[in-house]
C-alpha cells in the first residue's frame, strides 16, 4: 500500500507539473531564459551578457541542447548570439523583440500568479517550495541512472561520450593553410599519406576540406599551368566534412561521421582545434560494448 501511495505521489506530480498550457507567446524554456536575460540586464553590471556555460548550469541541460535552443531563439530575433572579444567565448543578449514577448507572456500569466499569491498562505507556500526543491534535487541526482537505463535498453549512447578524449589536436595532424598554392598542396598531401585534409584560414578558422579528387578535378578543367597561382581556398569544399563542436554529444558525432573518415572539430568561435577519426570512434564503441558484456 505504501509503495502504491509513493507511486501515486510521483505520478500526480508529473501530471500537475506540466504547465505548458499557460505558455502561449513563448515556450516555458524560452520564457525562463529571457527572464534570466532581463534580470541580468536590469540588475547586473548593465551589460546583459549571459554566457552559454551559465545557461547550461542554471537550466541543467546538455550544452548541445543549449546551443540548439539559443540558435533557434537567435533565428527568431528573441536574442543575439555574440562573441566576447576579451574572453573569446560566446554569449547572448536579449533583443527588444525578446523583451516585448517576455512581457506579453508574463502579463498573460499575471492572474494565475496573483491567485497563487492570494489563495495560499505563507506556510503552504513554504511547504510547496520545500517539496519542489527536494523533488528537483532527487530528479537531478537520479538523472545519470535514468540515462544509463535508457542507454542500456535502446542501445543509444545518449550524451555519455567524452568527445574531447577522442580528439587528435591541431598540432598533431596535417591540414592545409588556405593560402597554399595547388602545387604546394599536392606535395603536402603526398607527404601526409591522406586523401583529404582540413583547410584553415589565416585566422585559424576551419573553412572546409580539400581532397585529391578536388585537385584532380581542378587539373582536368584548368590544366597544370596555374598550379602555382591558384590557392587551396579557391577549390575548398565547404560541405563534405561538417564541423563539430567540442560540446557536441556522442550521438551527434556518430551520426555525422557515418559517411566520413574524420570530422573536424572547432571551438565556439569556429577555430579549428583538431580532428576525430572514424577509426577512433569505432575503437571507443568497441570498448564500450566489451565493458557492457563483461559488466
Amino acid at each position: 500500500m505504501e509503495s502504491k501511495i509513493k507511486n501515486d505521489i510521483f505520478d500526480r506530480f508529473l501530471e500537475l507539473s506540466d504547465v505548458s498550457s499557460v505558455f502561449k507567446v513563448l515556450s516555458r524554456i524560452e520564457y525562463i531564459l529571457l527572464r534570466k536575460l532581463i534580470k541580468k540586464a536590469d540588475n547586473g553590471d548593465g551589460s546583459g551578457k549571459v554566457f552559454l556555460e551559465e545557461i547550461k548550469k542554471d537550466l541543467n541541460i546538455p550544452m548541445p541542447k543549449v546551443s540548439e535552443m539559443v540558435q533557434a531563439m537567435n533565428d527568431e530575433g528573441l536574442l543575439l548570439w555574440k562573441l566576447d572579444g576579451v574572453t573569446k567565448k560566446t554569449y547572448i543578449e536579449i533583443t527588444d523583440k525578446g523583451r516585448e514577448k517576455c512581457t506579453l507572456q508574463r502579463e498573460g500569466m499575471k492572474k494565475i500568479s496573483e491567485r497563487i499569491d492570494n489563495e495560499l498562505d505563507s506556510n503552504e507556500k513554504d511547504a510547496i517550495f520545500n517539496c519542489l526543491g527536494k523533488l528537483g534535487r532527487i530528479i537531478n541526482e537520479e538523472r545519470g541512472e535514468t540515462d544509463a537505463y535508457f542507454e542500456l535498453i535502446t542501445g543509444r549512447q545518449l550524451d555519455s561520450m567524452n568527445v574531447i578524449s577522442l580528439l587528435k589536436p591541431k598540432n598533431s595532424v596535417f591540414y592545409f593553410k588556405s593560402d597554399y598554392t595547388i602545387s604546394k598542396a599536392i606535395t603536402y598531401l603526398q607527404d601526409s599519406k591522406y586523401t583529404t585534409l582540413p583547410v584553415v584560414d589565416d585566422k585559424g578558422m576551419y573553412i572546409g576540406t580539400v581532397s585529391d579528387g578536388d585537385i584532380l578535378h581542378f587539373i582536368s578543367k584548368n590544366g597544370i599551368d596555374t598550379l602555382n597561382e591558384v590557392h587551396v581556398r579557391d577549390i575548398v569544399n565547404t560541405k563534405r566534412n561538417p564541423a563539430v563542436h567540442d560540446f557536441d554529444d556522442g550521438n551527434t558525432i556518430i551520426n555525422d561521421i557515418i559517411d566520413q573518415n574524420f570530422l573536424c572539430m572547432v571551438d565556439d568561435r569556429g577555430c579549428f582545434i583538431g580532428i576525430i577519426t572514424r577509426k577512433d570512434i569505432i575503437r571507443y564503441m568497441k570498448k564500450k560494448i566489451e565493458h557492457r558484456i563483461i559488466g
